[in-house]
């Protein structure tokens, strides 16, 4: 039985002798039993799984002691979990090098394309976003696209200050940071526009879901300061604000529109008591989540799944995926974005 055996390889670890007493036996049992769900499945309900583990000990354990392990282990399932056919998550995925990144890279974005490629030599690629979009466009520009980049900082890049910066492309009337230069400085803002209007392939980088604010007048601004609070929107908000940063795309003649989560962490936050941990995963699942509900119904709109391939794929790897190039924990691995771009363009490009 296959399950016994990964057990007797957890209790090997535990005891190198590979001898024990009838209670280290049944303690090691309920112990391993809330660790796999299957496990302890058998240890509740089969009889043959008594046998085979004191034959494979050569102990035995009365009847009393076995329902004594059979309660301390017992879990409560709810239907069982299935077996699917595809798409199911890898049961034993460990990635020991960044070379066996990218086996591992070809899962995360999906089946290929079967769409019509675009020309990476042909197109004209606008890149926005933070520092992420930045790597994006460098490695981009290096396989020998066209490509122009705008770079707003990680902290205000939310979906919030992104609508005021297309509103102008499309308008050329300043709202939000603008009025005051902070987003854009005016000499930039001139140029970034005419970039945006001469590209027709948009990569956004999304950062942040909230947007540092004035608490007391609700407007944005660019950094801490007294009085200063973080917004915080909901899931069908982002939504709105996306939808019209994408028609304002589309009505500028765009062939197609990928949008991403930069996997970079909140610098700090405002909310959930000052906990960046759980304001970072709530800010990221809202900007997921409307993302997700908008490309479900807008075919031109194609996730790229840079986040996932960052922080799915670290719990899995043997090496760190941030601050190796330089020690910060929050800046990425330039050879994985190198290996996630070039995994993006040989999903989408020709």
């Amino acid at each position: 039985m296959e399950i016994i055996d990964r057990f007797i390889e957890m209790f090997k670890a535990q005891f190198p002798s590979g001898t024990c007493t009838r209670k280290e036996l049944m303690d090691a049992l309920i112990q391993f039993s809330f660790k796999n769900v299957q496990f302890g499945l058998l240890v509740k309900d089969s009889a043959p799984f008594r046998v085979e583990v004191t034959n494979r000990f050569g102990l035995t354990i009365t009847d009393a002691e076995w329902q004594e392990v059979v309660r301390a282990a017992t879990i409560n399932i709810v239907a069982e979990e299935h077996s699917f056919p595809l798409g199911r998550y890898p049961e034993n995925l460990s990635i020991q090098t960044p070379d066996e990144m990218d086996a591992a890279l070809d899962a995360v974005f999906g089946p290929e394309n079967t769409g019509e490629l675009l020309s990476i030599q042909d197109a004209k690629i606008f890149c926005i976003g933070s520092c992420f979009a930045t790597n994006v466009a460098y490695y981009l520009q290096k396989i020998g696209a066209t490509v122009s980049t705008a770079v707003i900082a990680e902290n205000i890049n939310s979906p919030r200050n992104n609508v005021d910066l297309f509103r102008y492309f499309a308008t050329q009337q300043a709202s939000g940071l603008l009025t005051s230069q902070k987003l854009l400085k005016n000499n930039e803002i001139a140029s970034i526009r005419e970039n945006f209007l001469q590209s027709d392939v948009l990569v956004l980088t999304l950062g942040c879901a909230f947007s540092l604010i004035d608490a007391a007048t609700g407007a944005p601004i660019d950094k801490l300061q007294k009085g200063a609070a973080f917004d915080n929107p909901t899931v069908e908000e982002i939504k709105a604000q996306l939808a019209e940063i994408f028609g304002i795309v589309k009505a500028s003649g765009f062939r197609k529109i990928f949008v991403t989560v930069s996997p970079v962490p909140l610098a700090g936050t405002l909310l959930h008591g000052g906990n960046p941990y759980v304001s970072d995963a709530a800010s990221k699942a809202k900007l997921r989540a409307a993302i997700d509900e908008i490309c479900a119904s807008d075919s031109l709109v194609i996730y790229f799944p840079s986040f996932e391939a960052f922080r799915q794929l670290a719990m899995h790897t043997h090496f760190p995926t941030f601050g190796l190039a330089d020690g910060y924990s929050r800046h990425v691995n330039p050879d994985i974005v190198e290996k996630v771009v070039n995994r993006f363009t040989k999903k989408y490009f020709g």
